[in-house]
This record gives structure tokens, sequence and C-alpha cells, in this order.
């Protein structure tokens, strides 16, 4: 969805004085947006499945065993949201040459990393095969966005999320694999604590949302 709206949004923009300004704060603000989900999917995908919906499951439950793999494939699919960020210096540019290239990098990367880890991590290892892809296929494009048409992000922000996101993940996940037999009442406080936590490391820090911007 963020696909369909972002590109007339940034063509219908470029040759603004302060396009450049607008495209980084978006960068911003999908990150954020999308950690989010990340940490909010990751946290609750094992309740959402066993809602029943006229007497059947959303997931029927011979999948769950699979439920593992989600929170890698988001991690890819945030980098993907950030491909699609990055694609506006090449469209603006009119170099979409170097699209076929990055997308057959990404192609490679997920092909050999399927061959290599499948046979060692199961479908562990196809998921993170795809985050490695969309993985590889970010940082290119970044690289020659930077190159044909430089846009300065706003890096300490990213990386605030990226930390406060990271940590989050990381604090519910040390607690789940130690407290064996969680009720479902406690999963449930720690998973909402660990999302409050979340946007607490972010508001802590005093730089990161200016005033303008609340």
């Amino acid at each position: 969805m963020f696909d369909y709206a972002w590109r007339p949004f940034f063509l219908k923009n470029a040759n603004r004085p302060d396009a450049k300004v607008i495209f980084s704060k978006v960068m911003t603000y999908f990150v954020l947006t999308a950690s989010f989900l990340f940490l909010l999917v990751s946290f609750f995908i094992d309740d959402f499945v066993r809602i029943k919906i006229l007497g059947r499951h959303i997931i029927h439950p011979d999948y769950w065993g699979g439920l593992g793999i989600v929170p890698i494939i988001l991690a890819g699919y945030l980098f993907n949201g950030i491909y699609v960020n990055l694609i506006v210096g090449v469209y603006i540019e009119k170099k979409t040459k170097y699209l076929p290239y990055i997308t057959g990098l990404g192609a490679l990367a997920n092909i050999i990393g399927n061959y290599a880890l499948i046979p060692m991590f199961g479908i562990y290892g196809a998921a993170w095969a795809t985050f490695i892809s969309y993985l590889a296929m970010s940082v290119s494009l970044f690289i020659i966005n930077q190159k044909i048409y430089p846009i300065k992000y706003e890096y300490a922000k990213l990386s605030k999320i990226a930390f406060a996101t990271l940590v989050c993940f990381a604090l519910f996940k040390l607690i789940q694999f130690n407290s064996n037999g969680l009720t479902q009442v406690t999963s449930l406080i720690l998973k909402l604590t660990f999302l409050i936590l979340f946007f607490i490391l972010l508001l802590t820090s005093s730089s990161f949302f200016r005033r303008k911007e609340k």
C-alpha cells in the first residue's frame, strides 16, 4: 500500500526545494511505523492465529509450528520497505537501468541462501534467505542512490529506532525463553509492556521528536 502511494507522491514533490528533506522524513516515519508493526505482529502472532471465526482458526493449527519464522520474514519486509523508499533517486534521475541489476542481486542472494541454509536450518534457512535477499537489495540501492541523488537521512533517529526495536524484541525473547509455562495473562502483560517500552526509549531521547513534529 505504501508503495502505491509513495511513487506518485515523490514524483509530484520532486521539484520542491525541500524535497530531499521531505523524503528523509518519510523514511524515518516509515521505519518507525514498520518497526512498531514488526514488534506488534512478532509479539502477538501466537495469540492471533488462535482466534476463531465461525468456528475456524485464522491459520490452521497444522501450520502453527512454523510461526517462528514470522519475525525473520517481517524483518526482511522491513528492509523491502526501505528499498521502496530508496527508489526515489533512480526514478527522479531517470536511472532505472540499475533496478534490474539490484533485483537480480536480490534473486541471486535468495537462491544461494536457500541452497546454503535450507539443508542446515529447514524453513528457518528459507526465511533467512529471504531476509538476506531484501537486505542486499536495500543496501545496494542505497549505495547507488547516494551517488546519483544523495539524501541526508536522519541516521541518528534511524539508529535509535533500530536500537529500541532490537532491545524490546531481545528482552521479550529472553524472558520468553527462560520462563517456562507463562500464563496467557502474564504473557499478554509482557507483550504490552515491551510495546510501551519501545516508545519510552524513543521519547526519552530529547532530540527524537522536535516540537514542530509533535
